[in-house]
């Protein structure tokens, strides 16, 4: 046999495999169900809140600001230390004020001795003025001094009360439980009164205040049940679980035209001082509750072109795709607001291999988280 007919058998057989194979209808296996973990949508009484982004600061501050002028000498805390009502923090150098009390103490004597020396005078001429033993003017006169004398005498009692006052604003005492800050003016300066940089700053942390803004669609519904009823404020530390409650404390009376926002203030009783002034804290201002909410786990939602879903499994273990609309968030929860009935059963690991209509198997049931 030649080469050019070997080559055209060789084709031959190539050109009819193919048309056999072209023939065969090839079977496609079967698509395994997937196994799913499942879970029946609950229902249950749940919050309706605001969130936002607070900020805590102090429920009070007060600046240590001296009112008189003299040499700071001493000081009795140590910087950020709590500090409790009454305690003394700081002196001023008393010297200059003790010596302006006694000054006022002696010119007070002296008026004093004068009005008793004066009335007496008066009470020994008034019998006397009967028998004409003594004009009419000059009784007169001794009344007229008395009259001085006792001015005079107001007037040194009152300034004795300034002396003492001066003298106590040289010590200078914590006005309220609080913690205090860094000694900004060190002892051995002159400190003056009145002077607008204070010597230090106390705050006032138990209990203390969380203030965040609010959008402006809000405040109707801030104001009606912020008068009707406490509304509670629930502060999270970023980034944790843990969460304080308090209670709104505050409206603002206006609305920042600006950004469209109007400020409210939480307060919280922070007895564990967890909360810190600057802290920055997430905040939900619960408004009332919604009764009877069907929750989903948050894992079982999914999201495509056609919006949020779940895949909800029928008696007969079949997957169907359900569209739904979210509410909000409660922890690891998700309020379904339509599209699922409490008591469904749906999926919540495995959504990746199920196929809307498909059968699919039941690995497990997911407790409720």
């Amino acid at each position: 046999m030649s080469n050019k007919g070997f080559f055209r058998n060789i084709c031959t057989l190539t050109v009819f495999l193919i048309l056999v194979g072209c023939s065969q209808k090839q079977v496609a296996l079967p698509r395994p169900a997937p196994y799913v973990t499942v879970v029946k949508a609950q229902s249950k009484d749940v919050p309706y809140y605001i969130d936002a982004i607070g900020q805590a600061s102090a429920y009070v501050t007060v600046n240590l600001v001296p009112q008189v002028t003299g040499i700071l000498t001493h000081s009795y805390f140590i910087q950020g230390q709590k500090v409790r009502a009454g305690d003394l923090l700081l002196t001023i150098d008393d010297r200059s004020y003790v010596e302006a009390l006694k000054q006022a103490e002696g010119q007070l004597q002296e008026n004093q001795a004068n009005l008793d020396y004066n009335q007496q005078v008066v009470k020994s001429y008034a019998g006397l003025l009967k028998d004409e033993y003594v004009s009419k003017l000059n009784y007169q006169q001794f009344q007229s001094n008395v009259v001085v004398t006792e001015s005079l005498v107001k007037q040194s009692q009152a300034a004795v009360e300034t002396a003492m006052i001066n003298l106590s604003y040289t010590k200078i005492f914590a006005p309220f439980d609080g913690v205090i800050g860094i000694q900004i003016i060190d002892n051995g300066n002159l400190v003056t009164a009145g002077q607008t940089n204070p010597i230090a700053v106390i705050n006032q942390v138990t209990p203390i205040r969380v203030q965040f803004a609010v959008p402006e669609r809000f405040f109707s519904d801030v104001k009606k049940y912020y008068h009707t009823n406490p509304l509670m404020v629930v502060a999270t530390i970023p980034g944790t679980t843990i969460s304080y409650t308090g209670v709104m404390s505050f409206l603002d009376n206006a609305i920042n035209a600006q950004t469209g926002t109007f400020i409210v203030k939480g307060t919280f009783k922070n007895e564990d001082q967890a909360l810190w002034p600057g802290q920055y804290v997430d905040v939900n201002l619960i408004l009332y509750t919604i009764p009877k909410a069907v929750l989903v786990p948050s894992e079982a939602i999914k999201l495509d072109t056609q919006g949020n879903y779940v895949f909800v499994v029928d008696e007969n273990q079949v997957a169907e795709k359900r569209v739904v609309t979210l509410g909000q968030i409660q922890g690891n929860e998700t309020v379904i607001l339509t599209g699922l009935n409490v008591g469904e059963t749906i999926v919540v690991e495995g959504q990746l291999g199920v196929i809307p209509g498909q059968t699919v198997q039941i690995k497990s049931s997911a407790a409720k988280k």
